[in-house]
């Protein structure tokens, strides 16, 4: 799966997904349907504020403005639509 923001593969076997770049940033993190619904419904509580920050790699800091964070939404709810 290509997204604006997220990069990765559907990992079915265990209902999870493979994070392999964000923002173009090569990293490698398994998330849960569980992780991804939990992370998808806390940026529907941010909407609306001034971006995020996430981390990626063992607490490498990546800044994402609003613009990319809605993005990013929209990657995580295509992930649970083929999960």
């Amino acid at each position: 799966m290509q997204g604006s923001i997220l990069c990765g593969n559907l990992d079915t076997a265990a209902d999870g997904f493979m994070i392999t770049e964000v923002k173009h940033v090569p990293t490698e993190s398994a998330l849960s349907k569980e992780k991804v619904t939990s992370l998808y419904r806390r940026i529907e509580q941010q909407s609306g504020k001034e971006g995020m920050m996430v981390t990626i790699n063992d607490g490498w800091p990546i800044f994402l403005t609003s613009e990319e964070v809605q993005l990013l939404k929209h990657d995580l709810h295509s992930i649970l639509q083929q999960m």
